[in-house]
């Protein structure tokens, strides 16, 4: 309905600096006799030639020297050898060096990789979690902002990932999802409550918010080969770990193989089922094919637990994502009956367990909804971007769209704000007191040009920091602006050391003027301060943003970040004339006193009865609390 593609603009970062930025540069300087031979045993290891590299380290042994020294010729044996898996010898190596002097949390988390790999599981336990509390303490330093946090966690999500694996491997899978939680939304959690203040919840505490809610909540978290050596590896995604907690407390749990999709989804086959399966249905190509994936994903992911699910019809049901499954239209998951997730169950979603405790404690808003709306509809004229030849391009009107918001205010009583009407500073003017926010415009995003959304440089595996000699020792990096790597943007050229820096992507067109651009961007909306109960984003690709070890960050979250404990999204490009259809259904019933989530699949499955087609309907979800 309102944007068909994706914007890419390289706006400026706050920071201006680049914080712990810990590169080694390949140089020609004049060394001591002594540290000749580690230079060249680094320049062998960089060159990948590890056997070379590997005698080098072992002579540089042969004299006595500096426990630093020490320390480095023994790291990179360790790191040869964990190259090679050879983690009995890796393990020997590593300890040595760290008795010469403490390693760095990065080589701890390869350690703690190593012992599990060997079955040494206290001691995998006890390496992790030493390597987590000093990443944990970096990421709380009084000087780090909520991007600095943002980033620095997506370098240390792999961490993370292990302890699951080896709380797992320990049969503890109620400590594998108090990790889990740990990671998810962590800085929300941490602008709700305050960064100093530890609000994760353990799982007595989960069993008690799925008590008070009342619904049964349905976890995943997604691991891979959490071995991160150089930092470029790519750890892939080979487990699915499957969480269900009902209303009485009781938490079962699966575990799914994902390695067998590999060969025909590559390494991140949730990844490519997300895309794929979104790209057919957004684009309407293909439907059979499209249809073909819905079986496929209901069996990976709904029937490993399917016996632990509430039966019956319009059964609450709370999906707590992770990784590519935030883009996946859970709606349309159907059993071998052809039975859609969303004939069963009312859909709700939820960044972690531990925002939405702090969304439900929030006070209800119950009829006051309608006391205030802002209800804003087709923006015109519609702000520019740039084509590929650098010529500015106005966004087309959106007629559908301003039916749907005069529609939506009538219903409400109230005035909306129509194309000229609705600039930025007219939306920005009194939008803190306003009690709903409904936004028919066009919706797009604005991560750097140079990685795909889940942070990686397409079309390469290949690091570009590292091909102009630039080593990256990630876990504690925050990059700003003006930083580039052999004339290429840091942002980009370190993408694949997981340090490109994460911000708030996502913009809602509104009319110019009032603004440079017209756009109401993530980050601005993040700064607010926002009393509304529910916010209706019916723009294309809401739902989306940057894919990050906490989740997907992006316009949606930047709503919640701001206090708005609901908000309507939407996965893809959505269909102009259903999507007034649709949000039609979906106020009336809400003015019929339906609740918000209850509201929406009423309104989807009524769409779905006229229009059939899935990209007419199943785009949509609702974010945060599932009622007033």
């Amino acid at each position: 309905m309102r944007a068909t593609g994706s914007l890419h603009a390289d706006f400026p970062l706050v920071k201006a600096v680049v914080v712990a930025l810990l590169v080694l540069v390949c140089g020609t300087a004049t060394l001591p006799a002594r540290a000749d031979t580690l230079a060249q045993a680094r320049d062998a290891y960089r060159a990948g030639d590890y056997p070379r590299a590997l005698a080098l380290y072992r002579e540089s042994l042969a004299t006595r020297a500096a426990p630093a020294r020490v320390a480095e010729a023994y790291t990179g044996i360790g790191k040869v050898h964990l190259k090679e898996e050879r983690f009995e010898q890796a393990i020997e190596a590593l300890e040595q060096a760290d008795a010469a002097e403490p390693i760095d949390a990065g080589l701890t988390a390869s350690l703690a990789f190593a012992y599990f790999s060997t079955g040494q599981l206290e001691a995998a336990q006890a390496s992790i979690e030493r390597a987590i509390r000093h990443w944990d303490a970096l990421r709380a330093k009084p000087s780090r902002d909520e991007i600095d946090r943002l980033t620095l966690l997506e370098q240390q999500g792999h961490a993370y990932r292990l302890a699951q694996q080896i709380a797992m491997q320990r049969g503890e899978p109620l400590r594998a999802l108090e990790i889990a939680e740990q990671t998810r939304a962590r800085s929300l959690v941490e602008r709700f409550l305050g960064a100093e203040r530890d609000g994760f919840l353990d799982a007595e505490r989960i069993r008690a918010l799925a008590r008070r809610v009342g619904t049964t909540i349905l976890y995943y978290s997604v691991t891979g080969r959490e071995l991160r050596v150089d930092s470029v590896e790519q750890e892939g995604q080979s487990w699915l770990y499957i969480w269900v907690i009902t209303p009485k407390g009781d938490i079962t749990h699966e575990v799914v193989d994902l390695r067998p999709l590999h060969a025909e989804y590559g390494r991140y086959p949730l990844n490519e089922l997300a895309s794929k399966t979104r790209r057919l249905i957004a684009l309407g190509r293909n439907t059979e094919r499209a249809n073909q994936t819905f079986p496929l994903l209901h069996r990976l992911l709904i029937e490993p637990v399917l016996d632990a699910l509430p039966r019956g019809a319009a059964q609450p049901l709370l999906v707590v994502a992770d990784s590519a499954l935030h883009l996946m239209p859970f709606a349309v998951f159907s059993d071998a009956q052809g039975t859609m997730l969303i004939d069963r169950y009312v859909l709700t979603f939820a960044p972690s367990l531990s925002a939405h405790a702090q969304l439900v404690a929030r006070a209800a808003q119950g009829d006051n909804w309608r006391a205030n709306p802002l209800i804003i509809g087709n923006p015109t004229p519609m702000p520019s971007l740039r084509n590929a030849e650098g010529r500015a391009v106005p966004l087309a009107g959106l007629q559908g769209a301003e039916l749907e918001a005069a529609l939506i205010a009538n219903r409400l009583g109230a005035t909306p704000l129509l194309k000229d009407a609705a600039t930025l500073g007219a939306v920005l003017d009194g939008i803190e007191q306003r009690t709903l926010l409904h936004f028919a415009t066009h919706g797009l995003f604005d991560y750097d040009a140079g990685v795909n959304e889940f942070g990686f440089v397409p079309r390469t595996q290949e690091s570009i920091a590292r091909k102009n000699n630039v080593v990256i020792n990630s876990g504690a990096i925050v990059m700003g602006k003006g930083v580039s790597i052999g004339g290429v943007r840091a942002n980009v050229a370190a993408a694949n050391e997981r340090v490109a820096r994460i911000d708030y992507p996502g913009l809602l067109a509104l009319a110019p003027p009032g603004d440079i651009n017209g756009f109401l961007s993530a980050r601005r909306v993040a700064g607010l301060q926002l009393n509304a109960g529910l916010a209706v984003l019916s723009a294309c690709d809401t739902a989306r943003g940057r894919v990050a070890a906490e989740g997907v960050v992006g316009i949606a979250r930047a709503f919640m970040a701001a206090g708005v404990p609901s908000v309507v999204i939407s996965l893809w490009s959505l269909p102009d004339q259903q999507t007034v259809y649709l949000m039609d259904a979906f106020y009336t019933r809400l003015d019929a006193g339906e609740q918000p989530a209850a509201a929406l699949r009423s309104a989807m499955l009524a769409t779905r009865a006229k229009y059939p087609a899935a990209k007419n309907w199943a785009g949509f979800a609702l974010l945060g609390r599932s009622a007033w």
